[in-house]
């Protein structure tokens, strides 16, 4: 995530009354947003072949939000992301293997993890950022062991090709 909107994601976490963060969930140290959860792999190199002349990805912040989940006792406050490349690249990697439990892909970066109801509160924050388009030119792999890899996203085939390609593996299997 871009530097200037890793600290937008800080000042908003800043804001919470510590009061209200939940005492074991905390957020991570790099804010981002995460394309596949649950690779099963350490290797970033699988990942890297997937995203090799894919280049930048744009994401539009669409507001904040309170996620729910139903077997955690906690809410989270996200910033709500609109990005059709991500949802391209997050079904691209969903052909790796992955136990990713969450059945619908919601772009997002979260803020804080919060304790139950205490979301709400906060529902009404403003980042700033919505309606701004942010292109990403880097996506960062983390290992189960949380070492990182960079992968820069080039611009050799544009999003549209993508898509087709996306399109094209969803009807082979």
């Amino acid at each position: 995530m871009p530097t200037n909107i890793a600290a937008v994601v800080r000042g908003l976490e800043s804001q919470i009354s510590p009061a209200d963060l939940h005492p074991t969930e905390k957020q991570s140290d790099f804010p981002h947003i995460t394309v596949l959860y649950g690779l099963q792999t350490d290797d970033p190199g699988p990942v890297r072949e997937i995203m090799e002349n894919i280049g930048p990805v744009k994401a539009s912040i669409t507001g904040i939000e309170v996620f729910r989940p139903e077997d955690k006792a906690h809410d989270v406050l996200v910033m709500t992301v609109d990005s059709p490349d991500l949802c391209a690249l997050h079904e691209g990697l969903c052909g790796l293997p992955h136990a990713n439990t969450f059945p619908v892909y919601r772009p997002h970066c979260t803020i804080a993890y919060l304790l139950p109801g205490k979301g709400d509160a906060y529902r009404t924050m403003v980042s700033g950022l919505e309606g701004n388009v942010i292109t990403f030119d880097t996506l960062v792999f983390s290992n189960q062991k949380e070492q990182k890899s960079f992968i820069p996203l080039t611009p050799l085939l544009n999003m549209d090709d993508v898509y087709k390609t996306v399109k094209a593996l969803r009807i082979k299997q």
